[in-house]
């Protein structure tokens, strides 16, 4: 929980240092254009690896919540990207280190909603091999992962012939989760 803590106050740091900081009045030039939200996310990204290079638990996470920003924005290109080093960083934690498991299912999560299924398909199955041995095939995160699984296998629901996978994953989360998780 602490270290989770120490995490969540990094990246509120970094966002209101780095990010929001960017569009104070007194550290522009005088007659300087206010920035854009998105040049300031540009110039605070390029900033990520520098400030947390030798914290890799919280690069991730920044890492991750700039690519949820960027999609957020519809910048899918830039949230891959973002995504994809996360990933890489990820690679020096435990393979069951929450941050990484979270930054492969936000990857896969924007290749879905680009359409390009066969890529998220492939990284579901090889994050849900991972966390069925590390977490239990019945974790919150294994469903998770399952329903975005099914979620590229269905083309976003444009394949009907999966309508019965859909209520037997709903069926199976509430049986090991609760009814509140179907």
């Amino acid at each position: 929980a602490e270290a989770e803590r120490a995490v969540a106050v990094a990246i509120n740091r970094f966002l209101n240092e780095d990010v929001l900081d960017a569009a104070n009045p007194l550290r522009r030039a005088p007659g300087a254009p206010e920035p854009t939200l998105r040049e300031a996310l540009d110039a605070a990204e390029a900033r990520v690896s520098e400030r947390f290079g030798s914290q890799p638990q919280v690069e991730v996470a920044v890492l991750a919540t700039l690519a949820r920003l960027r999609s957020e924005f519809g910048d899918n290109a830039q949230a891959l990207a973002l995504f994809a080093r996360a990933i890489v960083t990820a690679k020096a934690l435990p393979v069951d280190h929450a941050a990484g498991l979270d930054a492969r299912l936000g990857h896969a999560s924007i290749l879905i909603s680009e359409q390009r299924f066969a890529e998220a398909r492939a990284e579901l199955s090889s994050l849900l091999a991972d966390v069925q041995r590390t977490a239990g095939a019945s974790s919150s995160l294994a469903y998770e992962v399952r329903l975005r699984l099914l979620e590229a296998e269905s083309e976003q629901g444009a394949r009907t012939d999966r309508v019965e996978d859909w209520r037997r994953l709903a069926n199976e989360a509430s049986a090991d989760l609760g009814p509140e998780h179907k």
